[in-house]
């Protein structure tokens, strides 16, 4: 059996020795074989971004994404595209070009901007997952309502409600038809 080395403090089994902390910089009596950080609050004050065990950097999700902005930028307070600045209105972090994982790549808005800022992102027709329609069964649909045809007739043959048919129909939704 080698030689141990360290020192041994009273009751303690385990060697400790002098290191100085890689994220403070203070020196610092840890055990041998440690991380090289003098206590584990400092440890995950450093673990942070690319340092971090579970950073997956531009793969992360939406909410974490947005998350580092807040983290790096802090609480979003007026908006650049109508200039408010009313501190009872609500501002958000948007996105400037697609580039999330950069935290510089975001303004911040009121919530009326930010929706028409990012209006073309939203997926319509039937790219959105939750539609039960078609571009061309809407076309179809309209057409036959012109024709005289009920829109709960239709409904059946289509699988909606009377409801969702005639606010299709009628341009309440699906308007970019």
């Amino acid at each position: 059996m080698g030689e141990r080395s360290g020192i041994y403090l009273p009751g303690d089994k385990s060697p400790r020795e002098w290191i100085t902390c890689k994220a403070c910089g203070v020196s610092a009596l840890v055990r041998i074989r440690g991380k090289g950080f003098c206590s584990k609050e400092c440890a995950a004050r450093h673990r942070t971004g690319s340092a971090h065990h579970a950073w997956k950097g531009p793969d992360a999700s939406y909410q974490n994404l947005h998350s580092r902005v807040y983290r790096a930028r802090g609480k979003a307070d007026h908006c650049v595209k109508c200039s408010r600045t009313d501190p009872e209105t609500q501002y958000e972090w948007a996105n400037l070009t697609g580039d999330y994982a950069d935290v510089q790549d975001f303004a911040s808005m009121c919530t009326p901007c930010h929706v028409a800022f990012d209006i073309h992102l939203r997926a319509r027709g039937s790219a959105n997952g939750n539609a039960k329609l078609t571009e061309d069964a809407v076309r179809e649909a309209r057409r036959r309502h012109a024709a005289g045809e009920s829109a709960y007739a239709m409904a059946q043959d289509y699988g909606v409600t009377d409801v969702a048919l005639r606010n299709a129909i009628t341009g309440r939704t699906w308007r970019h038809i």
